[in-house]
């Protein structure tokens, strides 16, 4: 598992399952039951996450969703 900063001021309930063997790769309060706000995000989590994986992010990179650099908004996908 790996250290996520989590910000004090919000209410979390995450966990996140290896997709291959159901093994808990990170937790934060499962047993709290939330709304989703937006399933959407979960397929931005995926992406990121593939991202990490591939060496292209750090793990503890801050993404501004307001900054994008020319090359990523002229291949953005706007759904």
């Amino acid at each position: 598992m790996f250290d996520i900063f989590l910000d004090s001021r919000v209410r979390w309930s995450v966990e996140i399952r290896d997709g291959s063997d159901g093994s808990a790769l990170y937790a934060h309060t499962p047993e709290n039951e939330m709304e989703t706000a937006s399933i959407g995000k979960l397929f931005l989590l995926m992406y990121l996450m593939h991202e990490v994986d591939s060496g292209k992010i750090d793990i503890h990179e801050i993404l501004d969703r307001r900054v994008m650099s020319p090359d990523v908004a002229m291949n953005a996908v706007i759904i």
